[in-house]
């Protein structure tokens, strides 16, 4: 993932992009964004305001758990000069889970931007509950998928309902590419 394309992607939810020395910056109310900048081009992190109590959903809390969002005190903030910054988005290789999850993390964060939520507002995320009959193949395929995921992510414990979610949206995200 570029930087160019994460800006992108903000310019088309409608946001207005700021231009600035070291980061293009999108804000909406008390939520700011600001995507850093990189000699290669290459996305490596974007600093996140105002995004406290979203960050405290499920998709965040793994996303913390595996360093893909890294939670910054206000004292480290202090010391790095970045402000009331208090969440990082870290990019890993594109193609890896730990890319894919941090965009992911960064499409939610464009997303509660647009909701025009801000924090301590109402932060349920639209769902919806289904319930569906599966094959004891397609299960077991399931289950060798979500031990995969779990090595991948250095034993942390992922639900059969995560690796549902996950492969899900792999698979629609791999089929809109087509």
């Amino acid at each position: 993932m570029t930087v160019e394309e994460l800006v992108r992607r903000l310019g088309e939810q409608g946001l207005d992009v700021t231009e600035q020395a070291i980061a293009y910056k999108a804000e909406r109310g008390s939520l700011v964004l600001h995507v850093l900048r990189s000699r290669s081009g290459r996305a490596t992190r974007v600093d996140l305001k105002g995004y406290d109590n979203f960050l405290s959903e499920p998709e965040f809390k793994k996303a913390t758990e595996i360093s893909v969002v890294r939670e910054l005190s206000r004292e480290e903030a202090r010391e790095q000069h970045l402000g009331k910054v208090s969440r990082q988005i870290w990019f890993g290789a594109d193609h890896d889970r730990e890319g894919q999850l941090a965009c992911s993390v960064f499409d939610a964060c464009i997303k509660r931007m647009m909701d025009g939520r801000e924090a301590g507002q109402d932060e349920s995320p639209p769902s919806i509950s289904v319930t569906i009959r599966l094959s004891r193949d397609l299960v077991e395929t399931l289950d060798r998928e979500r031990r995969a995921l779990e090595r991948e992510l250095r034993g942390i414990e992922v639900t059969r309902e995560s690796a549902i979610r996950f492969l899900l949206h792999e698979a629609l995200e791999a089929r809109a590419k087509r």
